[in-house]
Order: structure tokens, then C-alpha cells, then sequence
């Protein structure tokens, strides 16, 4: 299964091979030479509002639609590791976070 970036990719890729060149594909779909470049070379990594409105533009879907609430690996983890309080579910939510955090940062 492809990856969002590479399903971007290779439509840009696919345009940009008929349109002949970035000047005359960003003429044509009104998205910036720069960000036609960094999504056919897939040099971006968490998608900003240029590669959001190309995505819309391609109509690919950034962000998955799935559900939080009905994941099961993750709820059966916290299940098992919460001890019930408030206190300690707002530290298991600021943990997922830095740990988020960090793994967007170590790619």
C-alpha cells in the first residue's frame, strides 16, 4: 500500500509529464513551482497549507478519517497502564504527545 506522499507524488509526477516542465504544471493547477517540487521529490514532512491545498487539489486525503476512539492496540494499552485518575490520564495524553513529538523529529 502507498504511502499519501508517494500516492501525491507520483500524480504530480504523472502531470508534470504532460504538462513538459514545473512552470507549465503550476500555470495549470495554480500550485507553486516550489511545492510541486517538494511533493514529486517527496520532500516534506508533515504537510503545510501549500501541500494541504495541492492534496485537495489531487483530492488525496492528508489525514486519515479512522476514529481515535475505536482503535483497539492503543485503547488496550492505556487500558492496561491507566490507573483511573485524572491526573494520571493527563500525563499518559502529555506522554503520547512528546513521544509523537519526538518521532517526527528523529526521522
Amino acid at each position: 500500500m502507498k504511502t499519501v506522499k508517494e500516492q501525491l507524488s507520483k500524480l504530480v509526477k504523472r502531470d508534470l509529464e504532460e504538462a513538459g516542465s514545473y512552470d507549465e504544471l503550476s500555470q495549470k493547477t495554480g500550485i507553486s513551482r516550489s511545492t510541486l517540487f517538494r511533493i514529486a521529490n517527496q520532500e516534506w514532512q508533515r504537510p503545510g497549507r501549500a501541500i494541504e491545498e495541492a492534496a485537495k487539489k489531487y483530492d488525496v486525503q492528508l489525514r486519515s478519517q479512522n476514529d481515535a476512539t475505536q482503535c483497539e492496540p492503543v485503547l488496550k494499552v492505556i487500558s492496561e497502564i491507566w490507573d483511573g485518575t485524572d491526573k494520571h490520564a493527563k500525563a499518559l495524553a502529555d506522554t503520547l504527545k512528546k513521544v509523537h513529538t519526538l518521532a517526527l523529529y528523529s526521522r
